[in-house]
């Protein structure tokens, strides 16, 4: 991007403030970049999915309107997501007591002994070399690392270079690199670094050519005391279709455990996260986001992004009756009895379907739509067991909860007119509109 390209953002910021107000203005474009100007087309980095989502069917027009009356001309905006831009930047804010704000990742009791950990490999490798650390999703196995990465690169003004890189990405890369005849330019790249990080250990797992090649990488590494650090689901005598070498080579350093973040802790998490963020997240929505939001501790501080971004564009704070309002998902009795057969009766009658068509196998397109439906309102609305609600369907294995999940929370994204069903069905639930405790 040229230089007349950023000067043109910048004033395109500017009028924007002037037109929807400096908080509107800060909130939404702060961490917006500008990555290329060609043809009429102006192409803009966003930090996520929120931010593009409301830039896209908000403010879009008016960004285009604003191009047109400097310009002169015709400018089309595009929106293109880059995860490595923050919403909000945390470095150098303070505390309301003046204090710093806490580090985004804590050190808490489910992750201390991986923390210290790391601080020892990092600071003399020769102790345990590679470093296997171990655990389910979500336990922040990656943020961890990467922070701690981030740390030894930096630290007393070093040039320090690291390789990171999941177990797929080193597994594409290297069939790639084999196809091409380019091996050794992939295999320099990763020789040249002082450290190394493979995520996601655990899909190395019957590809027999790239464990070889990293088994060779590894001990490359070993024997030039270079840290390496391993993540995964699994401990390596766990993990199936793996060379018995590299399992040997996994094992001969430190295994550590890592377990989920508790209830508590994520609570604890989220409250260094939230004051990010310049309007304040109460408590009490907090602990709600913490017990209600299923899945990965990820999942739930890209909700609290959420909440925060649309208290914040609705200028009001993000109390459990503003939850209640946008975020009906968080406003269920969690663990109350829910009568199945009303909720399969109500989807049905929403998408004109038959409840016998949902509780089946039935590949019947309005009637899987309406099955991901009802096992996304039980499990992420009421909290119900996944096997409970899989019972109802037809004896459904529970895998494929996060399946639907995921299914109905794009839907709801890409479809405004879906999310709208979903939330009239939510409504007739008595869960819409007001808190039920």
């Amino acid at each position: 991007m040229n230089l007349l390209a950023r000067d043109l953002w910048e004033d395109v910021r500017q009028a924007f403030q002037t037109t929807e107000g400096t908080a509107v203005g800060d909130l939404w474009l702060q961490n917006v970049r500008p990555l290329e100007f060609s043809r009429g087309v102006f192409t803009l980095g966003v930090p996520n999915d929120v931010v593009r989502q409301w830039l896209e069917h908000r403010y879009r027009t008016t960004l285009e309107s604003i191009f047109r009356s400097l310009t002169g001309s015709s400018v089309r905006v595009m929106l293109q997501l880059d995860p490595s831009l923050p919403l909000r930047r945390p470095a150098r804010k303070q505390s309301a007591a003046g204090r710093p704000v806490p580090p985004l990742l804590m050190v808490r009791p489910e992750n201390r002994l991986a923390n210290a950990a790391i601080k020892r490999l990092l600071g003399d490798p020769a102790s345990g070399n590679p470093l296997f650390l171990y655990g389910p999703t979500g336990s922040g196995k990656t943020e961890l690392v990467r922070q701690h990465m981030r740390d030894y690169c930096g630290a007393g003004g070093s040039a320090r270079s690291t390789v990171s890189l999941t177990a797929e990405a080193f597994s594409s890369g290297f069939v790639s690199a084999a196809r091409e005849r380019a091996v050794p330019a992939f295999r320099g790249r990763l020789l040249a670094a002082d450290a190394l990080v493979l995520e996601e250990a655990h899909r190395l797992r019957g590809k027999a050519r790239s464990q070889k090649e990293f088994l060779s990488i590894l001990k490359y590494y070993v024997a030039r005391n270079r840290p390496v650090i391993l993540t995964s689901r699994h401990p390596p005598n766990a993990i199936f279709l793996l060379d018995e070498g590299l399992r040997s080579h996994f094992l001969s350093g430190i295994l550590v455990p890592i377990r989920s973040y508790s209830v508590p802790s994520r609570v604890a998490v989220l409250e260094a996260h939230a004051r990010r963020f310049p309007r304040e997240i109460p408590l009490e929505t907090i602990e709600r986001i913490a017990q209600r939001i299923p899945g990965t501790f990820d999942r739930q501080v890209r909700f609290l992004e959420r909440v925060a971004a649309f208290a914040a564009l609705e200028q009001k704070p993000a109390s459990l009756e503003f939850l209640a309002q946008g975020f009906p998902e968080l406003a269920g009795q969690g663990e109350r009895d829910v009568d199945l057969k009303s909720l399969i009766q109500l989807v049905a009658d929403e998408f004109g379907t038959r409840p016998e068509e949902i509780a089946s196998n039935h590949k019947v397109r309005s009637a899987v739509l309406a099955r991901h439906l009802v096992i996304y309102l039980a499990t992420v609305v009421f909290n119900l067991k996944a096997r409970r609600v899989m019972r109802h369907l037809g004896g459904l294995s529970p895998s494929t909860t996060a399946y639907a999940r995921r299914k109905i929370e794009q839907r709801r994204k890409q479809d405004v007119l879906f999310d709208a069903r979903v939330k009239r069905v939510l409504e007739q639930l008595n869960v819409g509109q007001k808190l039920l405790f």
